[in-house]
């Protein structure tokens, strides 16, 4: 029974939670299409782990009374693990004797639930953006999805406690703060080739991992944290690859003749799209997370490059020569609706980046004369300049809060990794390393690596 307790509170925290964050991400999921009612809420989560043979287990033994024997089983739970959003006093919780050995604040329930929806860009959402507010953040969030989900085990009369008030985001130029779990992975020839990396967000442990004589390069992190695709040409020529988070377990994706390269993962891990030349010219393709089914997006005889998934999943970003110097475009993710997004004249453009809520797109351009960190919305309009430098300003990548994005540049005398926050305020310098080519930086989700920390990767 207590496999059960667990399971219907499981099921109630995906269901409340899928609607806050669906919410979030402007999906229209009304209400009624989450389940509501003890039972359904333990069939799903059964279903869900395995269990068989106990779906429907009210239903079968208890009938027309089935409800009331599960709100019967599970009312004290819901009250003991869901006190703050009830205003429960800790003497009401602690009656039910529970012995919960599962996370019972708003902002570790928030992370579980977050890795398990494969919606890993959030996970830590409240901690990275709210800090030492992330708990009062999250259960203000949540106070009153909480009470309609789990109306039958607290009782519907009587209003919601008031909220407490969210704190607002981080103000720019806040630095990392010491210990932050944040981590970046980058390519680098810092050993004499080019080898695959991940530091901390100080820049300090830095760890190797990749160990080949190869060229290794353009690291891209799997939504999950779990894997790095990447681009190799140790078979004798470019191929995308895939290796654990922690270098083991290479295995090649691609096989062909032609030129494969900056992989990009779609936010659901099922798909990865990248460049090759392997019809003449350069065009966007994209593949199963495996290899398989590989699907060419782009036809036109221009360099199309670069793919870069929104956070939605429904659009890819990429660069293009198609009208005659190098803009940045968007299209459906099956590769229809090509929009041109920028119009600027520079002669060169980098790899679009995403900001984590898919409202902006950062890129580098030499549109002024000196390449320089970009950030436009995300169709084109209310472009803005990051950075301000005679030096070259590279390849951007949004971090997983949004507050700040990474990029590269030689502002120092040779390539380095450099984060700045979104109002252009606060750079500050990564690494130092006499290399002489360091990659675009590009945050991992965090949260399901081995060692559950957020990382940056670069290509």
């Amino acid at each position: 029974m207590r496999e059960l307790v667990l399971a219907a509170l499981t099921a109630g925290l995906l269901s409340l939670m899928a609607v806050a964050i669906a919410t979030a991400h402007d999906e229209d999921h009304s209400a009624g299409q989450w389940p509501t009612t003890c039972v359904d809420l333990n069939d799903i989560v059964e279903e869900h782990l395995g269990r068989l043979g106990n779906v429907g287990i009210y239903q079968r033994t208890f009938g027309d009374q089935a409800e009331a024997a599960c709100r019967n089983d599970h009312r004290n739970d819901v009250i003991a693990v869901f006190g703050w959003a009830i205003a429960t006093d800790a003497g009401q919780a602690e009656s039910a004797d529970l012995e919960l050995d599962w996370p019972t604040s708003c902002v570790e329930l928030n992370d579980i639930v977050e890795e398990y929806l494969g919606r890993t860009g959030n996970v830590g959402i409240y901690q990275n953006t709210f800090g030492d507010q992330a708990e009062a953040a999250c259960q203000n969030d949540h106070r009153n999805d909480v009470r309609s989900v789990f109306g039958w085990a607290i009782g519907t009369t009587g209003a919601a406690p008031p909220p407490t008030p969210a704190p607002a985001a981080l103000p720019a130029g806040t630095p990392v703060p010491a210990g932050s779990p944040a981590r970046f992975a980058f390519g680098s020839n810092r050993d004499g080739d080019h080898e695959i990396y991940v530091m901390n967000a100080d820049g300090t442990g830095v760890v190797q991992l990749t160990h080949n004589t190869a060229l290794d390069a353009a690291p891209a992190w799997s939504p999950d944290g779990r894997r790095i695709a990447f681009r190799s040409n140790r078979d004798g020529n470019p191929e995308i690859y895939v290796m654990n988070a922690d270098g083991t377990g290479v295995v090649q994706l691609t096989h062909n003749a032609a030129l494969d390269a900056a992989p990009a993962w779609s936010p659901d891990g099922r798909r990865i799209a990248f460049t090759s030349d392997r019809d003449g010219d350069f065009e966007i393709f994209v593949m199963n997370a495996d290899g398989t089914d590989v699907v060419q997006l782009t036809q036109n005889t221009a360099l199309d490059a670069a793919p870069a998934w929104s956070p939605d999943g429904r659009r890819i970003a990429f660069r293009s020569n198609r009208d005659g110097n190098p803009e940045i475009y968007v299209m459906n993710a099956n590769g229809t609706g090509v929009a041109r997004l920028t119009s600027h004249g520079g002669t060169h453009i980098s790899r679009p980046a995403w900001s984590p809520d898919g409202r902006r797109i950062a890129f580098a351009s030499n549109r002024d004369g000196d390449p320089n960190i970009f950030v436009m919305n995300a169709n084109g309009t209310g472009s803005a300049r990051l950075t301000s430098h005679t030096a070259d300003d590279w390849v951007p990548a949004w971090s997983p809060d949004g507050l700040r994005v990474a990029f590269t540049s030689d502002r120092d005398g040779n390539p380095e990794i450099y984060v700045v926050n979104t109002d252009g305020s606060g750079v500050a310098r990564l690494t130092s390393h006499d290399a002489t080519h360091i990659s675009r930086p590009a945050w991992s989700p965090g949260g399901a690596s081995n060692d559950s920390d957020a990382t940056v990767a670069t290509d």
